[in-house]
């Protein structure tokens, strides 16, 4: 959504005006645009955790509060790479189909489905590069394992650290290609 979201103000070249309407800043015209889809996935996720150990009965051992934070900064981190995608390849289908492959085998390589410990280490390093891997370590910490906040809090800080570096590392870039017109109009 968010490769979408930022790749379609680029393909068809509203991006000045998209930027212009944030004031001429990035950091705005980020915030407006994916601020809404942030809320929706995340009040969808929270439903879905919610379902999972209120209405299934999935025992919860650990804190739903470590598990909401968990679930914003996934969001967030996913949101970033989106970003990051749409804006450094400034090509909506490139981005699209990075962004597919990027995340595609992802749960192959997450170590719930196989141990990463098994794996050899292209697998674990793909997986290590994947916030999914990192916010269901959370999930597996806090709801079957009722670990206390300090054990998942390297994991917090890596999905914090995704949407963090990513983004500031996008909102430069954003810039300077909402405003030049040769990467307006890339499929």
């Amino acid at each position: 959504v968010t490769v979408h979201a930022v790749g379609a103000e680029l393909k068809h070249g509203t991006a000045p005006q998209w930027l212009e309407r944030a004031g001429g800043s990035p950091i705005r015209a980020v915030a407006g645009k994916l601020l809404p889809y942030t809320a929706i996935f995340l009040v969808l996720s929270l439903c879905m955790t919610t379902l999972l150990f209120r209405v299934l009965g999935v025992p919860l051992r650990g804190g739903l509060a470590t598990i909401a934070l968990a679930t914003l900064l996934f969001v967030l981190a996913y949101q970033a790479v989106g970003l990051a995608l749409a804006v450094f390849t400034a090509n909506l289908r490139l981005a699209t189909s990075l962004g597919a492959f990027y995340t595609g085998p992802a749960f192959a390589f997450t170590g719930i489905t196989f141990p990463t410990m098994g794996m050899p280490f292209i697998a674990r390093a793909w997986g290590a590069l994947l916030p999914l891997t990192h916010y269901l370590r959370i999930l597996v910490e806090q709801a079957l394992r009722g670990a206390p906040f300090a054990v998942s809090a390297p994991g917090l800080a890596t999905l914090a650290g995704f949407a963090a570096i990513l983004t500031a590392a996008s909102l430069p870039r954003l810039g300077v290609v909402a405003r030049e017109p040769r990467f307006w109009g890339r499929l």
